[in-house]
């Protein structure tokens, strides 16, 4: 119905007011970034801090089937304030 009607003919219709409307799609956005941050930190800890965005992208999207933009994978792992730390490699010679 995207096309066909406006927001603001689909609130009427429905007696729900826009702004009513904007503030449940901003929380539905919000819950959904909570469950996705709690995932992401499940995924840091199971490597032990290795996994770098990257890598939790790469979990989410192949190892769950999520539908998740790299970018707020990024910017999820870095408000959590995660690092991830390298591993040395060790040379024999």
């Amino acid at each position: 119905m995207k096309g066909e009607y406006t927001i603001e003919e689909l609130c009427k219709y429905l007696h729900v007011s826009v702004s009513g409307y904007y503030k449940y799609k901003k929380t539905a956005v919000i819950q959904k970034d909570v469950e996705l941050s709690q995932r992401i930190l499940e995924i840091y800890h199971k490597y032990n801090g290795i996994y770098g965005y990257r890598q939790i992208h790469m979990e989410l999207t192949e190892g769950d089937g999520l539908k998740v933009n790299h970018k707020k994978v990024f910017r999820i792992y870095h408000e959590l304030g995660l690092l991830a730390r390298s591993e040395r490699k060790s040379f024999e010679i």
